[in-house]
């Protein structure tokens, strides 16, 4: 039942080292993804900069024109608002900026965290792999015991099987055909604590009842 529980466990553990491995992959794409934001976050910073430059010679060509006459003013008024929406370009490209750093430093935190816990789940598999390679050991040292103590007892295999054809008959109907006799684990009666090896008991298919 223990070696059941082990297989059970570490095949759930498979499971969720699969998913974790899609998860990886899916951080292997978040990374292509990162530098492509970074890409895009170099190409805004480049709009920033060529904006403030073309916001600087705006302001030069406003104050030249306000020295060259003052029947520009008009062209001035139109400046003045190229220039208001360029500072909103500027204000907008900061926030986006701002987002898309933000992303960054999130994807790069969650892919920390996985690597984290794929870390983790290796070694808790790797300390399951040694548990389950004792406890083979155990069962091939037991099984070998078993062999030679029952060597060691003359006539065991036929004085068992009398005793088993014995128990094979229902004690309560009298029912004697095999095929309406089940052979059934009784975890009342515990044989080995380590590893846990229960004994067993029968149960009748025509009436129902069970003995030892």
């Amino acid at each position: 039942m223990e070696q059941y529980n082990l297989n059970k466990q570490i095949s759930d553990l498979k499971k969720e080292n699969e998913i974790l491995n899609k998860k990886l992959k899916s951080a292997e794409a978040d990374k292509l993804t990162i530098n492509k934001l970074n890409k895009e976050n170099a190409s805004l910073n480049k709009k920033i900069t060529d904006s403030k430059e073309e916001n600087a010679g705006l302001n030069k060509s406003i104050a030249a024109s306000k020295k060259e006459n003052s029947g520009l003013n008009k062209r001035i008024g139109k400046l003045e608002k190229e220039n208001a929406g360029l500072n909103k370009k500027i204000a907008n490209l900061d926030n986006e900026n701002a987002g898309l750093n933000k992303r960054i430093a999130d994807s790069m935190e969650e892919n920390a965290d996985l690597n984290k816990r794929v870390g983790d789940f290796k070694k808790e598999n790797a300390d399951l792999n040694k548990k389950i390679d004792q406890l083979e050991k155990d069962n091939a040292r037991l099984h070998k015991q078993i062999i030679k103590l029952e060597k060691m007892i003359p006539g065991l295999e036929e004085t068992e099987q009398i005793e088993v054809e014995k128990r094979r008959k229902c004690p309560e109907c009298g029912n004697e055909n095999l095929r309406f006799i089940q052979e059934i684990v009784d975890k009342t009666k515990i044989i080995s604590d380590y590893p846990k090896i229960y004994g067993k008991k029968y149960r009748c298919g025509q009436c129902g009842t069970e003995w030892e």
